[in-house]
């Protein structure tokens, strides 16, 4: 954060892949209320997700997401949802290491597993078998449904 400081920049070269480091940063900038850098840190950690969404490491900056719960902006887990969104078929048929990491981290974080569920989702409907209604419910951006609406 130091060298951010002074440089408006910040260095991912280490043993922490640079994905992960790129949550933790989003993390530590939101906590002192560093705009610039929780930016910074989400554009850099955005692009990554673009190139990275198949690795182990994409699967650990998931679970570094949800398991400390420190980011509560929804910018961060949003762009993560949406590069597994975009590739679910390639996550759970893809590489053996990647895969399996990535269910790993799914099925131990419930709140992850209703985030992918809802993905992309904004009008649900469901037709009764039993009288033929149609109930439709609007999903709201915290995932809490509203009261269903019957339409004839």
């Amino acid at each position: 954060m130091l060298h951010y400081l002074y440089h408006f920049d910040y260095d991912t070269s280490g043993s922490t892949p640079a994905i992960v480091l790129h949550v933790r940063v989003l993390a530590i900038a939101h906590k002192y209320l560093i705009a610039p850098l929780k930016k910074l840190a989400a554009d850099k950690f955005a692009e990554r997700c673009k190139e990275e969404w198949n690795t182990v490491a994409f699967a650990d900056a998931v679970r570094e997401m949800y398991s400390k719960a420190s980011i509560p902006d929804p910018l961060s887990p949003q762009t993560a949802i949406n590069a597994a969104s975009e590739h679910s078929k390639e996550l759970r048929t893809g590489s053996a290491e990647a895969s399996a990491a990535f269910k790993a981290v799914v099925l131990g974080h419930p709140q992850l597993e209703a985030d992918l569920f809802f993905v992309g989702e904004t009008k649900r409907e469901y037709k009764c078998p039993l009288c033929s209604s149609i109930f439709s419910y609007n999903q709201s951006e915290e995932h809490e449904l509203q009261l269903p609406t019957i339409m004839p």
